[in-house]
């Protein structure tokens, strides 16, 4: 009887709206980091209560591209925390994430949710 190879999936998190998923390497294109605020990389803001999610670690890049949809984050030490104030804290190993944003389909647009 044959066994059936089993597919493997990336390592992947969700903190609210914030999607990460674990790639092999960015995207090709021409990346530039995005400035952080206040010392901290903010992956997404809050619309309504204007909380966001942030890791705080000198360590870590956050990077996009005009020409890609998706945005970059870079790792660089063992781990680091992504944390928001109304959500449980997510620790990422070192390596590389695509970093999406949920969004919601309405006949008149498509949007970020809001968190």
């Amino acid at each position: 009887m044959k066994s059936k190879k089993k597919s493997a999936v990336p390592w992947q998190a969700r903190q609210g709206d914030v999607f990460i998923e674990a790639i092999d390497a960015s995207p090709e294109g021409e990346w530039k980091e995005i400035d952080r605020e206040d010392g901290r990389v903010v992956l997404a803001h809050g619309e309504v209560t204007g909380h966001a999610h942030v890791i705080r670690d000198s360590l870590v890049c956050f990077l996009r591209a005009d020409s890609v949809f998706e945005r970059v984050l870079d790792v660089m030490n063992p781990t680091a925390l992504l944390t928001h104030e109304e959500h449980a804290p997510c620790t990422i190993a070192k390596g590389k994430y695509a970093v999406m944003i949920q969004q919601e389909y309405s006949p008149a647009e498509l949007r970020n949710v809001a968190d």
